[in-house]
């Protein structure tokens, strides 16, 4: 599967509307990312951190990686979903040029922070997965 995605460089909104009123764009990203209820992705952290409780090193970089996506599904839900419902799924229709090129700057932004916390996240369970596993009467 190829997914373009757009970096909406020039010109706004004529490129927003172009791109995505006249092609099937936005529902081959919803097929790439995901739907709505794949927030479920975060019940592996959780059962993770549930079984890893008793492991003090392990559970510090778990919480951060929970904290990271939960904050970047809180980013998302909020901020990314309703941007995208306008300038993806509506093409921008019923927006003025100022609200559309203040909403794909906003969307830019937000995806930029999105995965800079999302990195977080993944370098802290990488940093969980390299600690050894002390057996409890070990520690």
């Amino acid at each position: 599967m190829i997914v373009v995605l757009p970096i909406w460089s020039q010109p706004l909104p004529e490129s927003v509307t172009y791109f995505f009123g006249g092609s099937h764009a936005y529902e081959y990203l919803l097929d790439f990312y995901g739907p709505k209820w794949m927030v479920f992705r975060i019940l592996p952290i959780i059962v993770c951190l549930l079984l890893g409780w008793n492991y003090k090193q392990h559970r510090v970089f778990i919480i951060v990686t929970l904290l990271t996506i939960v904050s970047a599904l809180i980013l998302t839900i909020v901020i990314v979903y309703p941007i995208n419902e306008v300038i993806m799924a509506k093409a921008g229709a019923g927006k003025s040029a100022e609200e559309i090129k203040r909403m794909v700057h906003t969307w830019i932004l937000a995806d930029r922070v999105r995965f800079a916390i999302i990195f977080v996240g993944y370098l802290s369970l990488l940093g969980a997965f390299r600690l050894p596993i002390v057996p409890n009467n070990s520690r």
